[in-house]
């Protein structure tokens, strides 16, 4: 098994990773076991199937669509990705590999935030919502969570059976993904509109209210996170300069 996806390590998206590695940490990557659960999947990037990579992420993307296809007649979704290694790729593949399978996608060209994507999935009114983000982990890790229609990530039962639609994907290195601009210009994966990021921060200004009178001073630092861009605006929207 190894051989094969060592022939494919090109096509990985992780031959950088995969080149720095010992021989022990790439063997991990075919004896660790990548499973989805209430907290998503986290991992770190490598070769195999217990490693994040471009065929374990379409592996997801394809359990993905197998669920939400059962779950709706006409499945939505809106992606959301931060700033880490290759989370906008991930973001991509997945986009790729759900609107193959008839699903609509909603993907902004830039990074974005966890709390925007919460807001997003109600706003949009779509079936589900994945944001690729590893949370506090190392740099060297990364990560999917999914959300439901509520906003909320997804409860324990949920989870299960996603993780048993991933389960049916037996064969990660050959799953059909269409030419992303063919899908766009099939209108299967769609702009994340300015108009969805407005009335977030609109939300978010009328739940604070205004700093007009304070005094206090504040370092703020988004620790190369995705905030930065957003809190400038809301902050300076509320006058605290």
């Amino acid at each position: 098994m190894r051989a094969q996806w060592e022939e494919r390590i090109s096509e990985s998206l992780v031959e950088q990773f995969h080149n720095v590695q010992t021989e022990e940490e790439v063997a991990a990557g075919f004896t660790d076991v990548l499973s989805f659960g209430t907290a998503g999947i986290r991992s770190t990037f490598g070769i195999g199937p217990g490693r994040l990579n471009k065929f374990t992420i379409q592996k997801f993307a394809l359990g993905l669509a197998k669920y939400l296809t059962h779950i709706s007649n006409t499945p939505k979704i809106v992606i959301h990705f931060d700033t880490r290694h290759l989370s906008k790729e991930f973001a991509k593949e997945i986009a790729k590999v759900l609107g193959t399978n008839g699903i609509e996608v909603i993907l902004p060209e830039t990074y974005k935030s966890t709390p925007e994507l919460s807001f997003a999935v109600r706003h949009l009114k779509t079936t589900a919502g994945i944001m690729i983000t590893a949370s506090h982990n190392p740099k060297n890790y990364n990560g999917i969570k999914v959300y439901g229609s509520d906003g909320g990530q997804l409860l324990t039962e949920p989870s299960l059976e996603l993780s048993r639609y991933i389960d049916t994907v037996e064969d990660p290195l050959n799953i059909q993904a269409d030419d992303f601009e063919a899908l766009q210009e099939r209108e299967l994966i769609l702009p994340f509109k300015d108009e969805t990021t407005k009335a977030y921060k609109a939300a978010v200004k009328n739940l604070v209210g205004s700093f007009e009178s304070a005094e206090t001073k504040t370092i703020l630092t988004s620790l190369h996170g995705t905030s930065l861009p957003l809190l400038s605006d809301v902050l300076e929207d509320l006058s605290y300069t």
